[in-house]
């Protein structure tokens, strides 16, 4: 139990420190827009965003609506 808190606890501390001093809505923003101009790997690297930034414990709204905006209702549910 003791080593999982030792792991655990850095990383919450990361995430705070990382949404205090960082813009997240605008980075995801940027992010979005970068994805939108890469034709067909825009999908690709989206999903590999959107891994990562569950991890971060982004919410999950921001992206799937940014999905929805990217790529459109229907290939936003298949991505």
């Amino acid at each position: 139990m003791p080593w999982k808190l030792l792991i655990l606890a850095p990383v919450i501390g990361l995430a705070i420190f990382l949404a205090i001093h960082f813009d997240l809505r605008d980075l995801l923003r940027r992010a979005l827009d970068g994805i939108a101009g890469l034709g067909i790997w825009g999908p690709v690297i989206f999903v590999l965003l959107y891994i990562v930034a569950s991890v971060l414990f982004v919410p999950a709204s921001l992206l799937t609506l940014g999905a929805g905006a990217l790529f459109g209702i229907v290939r936003a549910v298949c991505a």
